[in-house]
């Protein structure tokens, strides 16, 4: 088994299927123990909800009916009618009911479809309606405590019939004396109607209720059992109002079908993704480790040295690719052996010819000084002059192998070379030197100005044909350190400055060299921009037959000797012992 495992093949397919079945356990882990509560949850906050707008509903229709009571109560000809019936007396005969009155009253209801009937009962127990009357005097006459009633508020009786309720209210004289009573007023409500507004906020059809008064008199309700309601098996609201409250429960198999139902169907599609992806898994890994094995198989022919070996491409993606690099491999594995053996010859014969080519410094320093001394004898101060600044050009030049000098010492690099060009163009080249105090010891790169100069003589002034000058100066500028080279010599054309900007900011390694054997304005343009940053390159501006000026900004920062990135210019100073110079 454990050998098995090693394969490539083997250890995708249980990788897939560990990953596949770690989704499938945390997807089921979260619908039982978050999503399912969380439903169950929601569903009883909505039946919550509903239940509670249903009491409200209930209230606001009791609300609506005890207000036309109280409407058709404070009517003046009412009061009057009940008044005379009540003088009338038990023997009397009771008044008669005008069709106007009749129509009074029902104004006061606005014509409720839900109101079946009203009645108007006096205080010898008669009643007025045009409907018949034994169904109410019957119902009114088995409820003995309405005799001696004196509360105003009206009652509410569910018992009247199977399809009607019955509400209740006694008639108060509102002119003389507000707690004689004169009468009693009666309204059957269609039971039906009035569950109907209930029925339409409840969740579901098969949610039960009871609604119910405080005072035991008021009692509806959907269920047919009296069987024992509990939280266990049922979810269960109740909502309480000042006068009733309604009681909801609903059986949560019921309940929770939908949400069992979702469960069943994700864990069947589970299931069923489950054999498609192992199938999947099963044959891409044949696939892609099928080309593997063959390119295992022949590296190993190859490490035994043959090189004939080849292996069949099954197509163009990366394996194929990979197959195709290894038959290249191994068709140049002998050429390339010879290769480095033919190389590493070279490498050694030339290493021999570095040694044997190798020139002392001192020498060339002796052999010049040997030479100013014989022009000294001789009397030949112009050849003396000009073997003197090769000397010193030479010497500084090399600077033992460093690549950072003092500013002072690169002037004096360029000193040397214009008293060199002086003595080749005499008379032609004037220079000024202008530093501002205390940039003599600043670090810079070595050889950045006399490009610059050799550019201003050999394109500026002997093209200008007249005597010329140039300027050299350093000084603080903007927090930078700012290096100009001008001439006034012949300048440039607008077209001839932006192809020499083109030619020192290209990309491509054959540059224009501004004299031969010069560093030229890109060496010194691309240095620069490695150095101190793509701002610090060179920036020329001309005029034609007016002269060219070249500016270097050298961030405040700077390289020390050691070539390290050194601090501010006034921080940093350079020491005889690492110079070797005398200010």
């Amino acid at each position: 088994m454990k050998g098995k495992f090693k394969s490539i093949k083997n250890q995708i397919i249980f990788f897939f299927i560990g990953v596949m079945m770690f989704q499938i356990a945390a997807v089921l882990l979260f619908a039982v123990f978050h999503l399912h509560p969380s439903i169950r949850d929601m569903y009883s906050e909505h039946l919550e909800k509903f239940s509670r707008a249903a009491l409200w509903e209930m209230v606001s229709e009791k609300k609506k009916i005890e207000t036309y009571m109280v409407n058709i109560i404070g009517d003046t000809e009412i009061q009057s009618f009940l008044e005379n019936a009540d003088v009338a007396g038990e023997n009397s005969s009771a008044p008669a009911m005008s069709v106007e009155l009749r129509n009074r009253i029902l104004s006061y209801t606005d014509y409720d479809s839900m109101i079946r009937s009203i009645y108007l009962i006096d205080n010898q127990g008669r009643i007025y309606s045009n409907l018949s009357q034994n169904g109410i005097a019957g119902f009114l006459a088995g409820k003995e405590g309405l005799k001696g009633r004196k509360e105003a508020a009206a009652v509410w009786y569910s018992d009247y019939t199977e399809e009607d309720i019955v509400v209740y209210r006694i008639i108060n004289n509102n002119t003389n004396d507000l707690t004689r009573k004169i009468g009693a007023i009666c309204m059957v409500i269609d039971k039906d109607l009035l569950i109907a507004k209930m029925d339409q906020f409840l969740m579901e059809a098969t949610q039960d209720y009871t609604l119910a008064g405080y005072d035991g008199q008021m009692y509806l309700s959907s269920a047919d059992t009296d069987a024992e309601i509990d939280e266990q098996n049922y979810i269960i609201s109740k909502q309480e109002g000042e006068d009733w409250y309604l009681y909801t429960w609903i059986d949560k198999s019921t309940a929770y079908a939908p949400i069992y139902m979702i469960f069943k169907i994700l864990s069947a599609e589970m299931l069923v993704l489950s054999f498609i992806s192992i199938g999947l898994v099963i044959y891409l890994s044949g696939r892609i480790t099928r080309p593997i094995s063959d390119i295992r198989n022949a590296m190993k022919q190859i490490g035994k040295g043959n090189t004939e070996v080849e292996v069949p491409i099954s197509g163009e993606d990366e394996i194929g690719q990979l197959a195709a690099t290894l038959n290249r491999m191994s068709k140049k594995i002998e050429d390339l052996v010879e290769q480095i053996r033919t190389e590493e010859s070279n490498h050694r014969l030339l290493e021999l010819k570095a040694m044997q080519y190798q020139i002392n410094p001192h020498f060339l320093y002796n052999t010049l000084d040997a030479i100013g001394m014989f022009a000294r004898k001789n009397n030949d101060k112009q050849c003396e002059e000009l073997v003197i600044a090769l000397s010193d050009f030479f010497r500084i030049s090399l600077n033992h192998g460093q690549e950072f000098v003092s500013l002072q010492t690169e002037l004096e690099y360029v000193r040397c070379y214009l008293e060199i060009q002086n003595v080749r163009f005499p008379d032609q080249i004037n220079w000024v030197f202008d530093v501002e105090q205390g940039l003599y010891d600043i670090i810079i790169m070595k050889f950045i100005l006399q490009p610059l100069v050799e550019n201003s003589i050999y394109h500026g002034i002997r093209n200008a044909g007249r005597r010329g000058e140039i300027r050299i100066q350093a000084c603080r500028g903007g927090g930078d350190i700012v290096l100009k080279v001008s001439d006034d010599g012949s300048g440039m054309r607008p077209e001839e400055l932006t192809d020499l900007y083109a030619e020192i900011n290209s990309d491509q390694d054959v540059h224009k060299d501004i004299h031969e054997g010069g560093f030229g304005l890109k060496n010194v343009h691309q240095r620069l921009k490695l150095l101190y940053g793509a701002g610090s390159g060179l920036q020329i501006e001309s005029e034609w037959d007016e002269g060219t000026v070249i500016t270097i900004c050298i961030p405040n920062r700077l390289i020390n000797a050691e070539g390290q990135v050194g601090e501010d210019y006034e921080q940093i100073k350079i020491s005889k012992s690492q110079t070797g110079e005398n200010r």
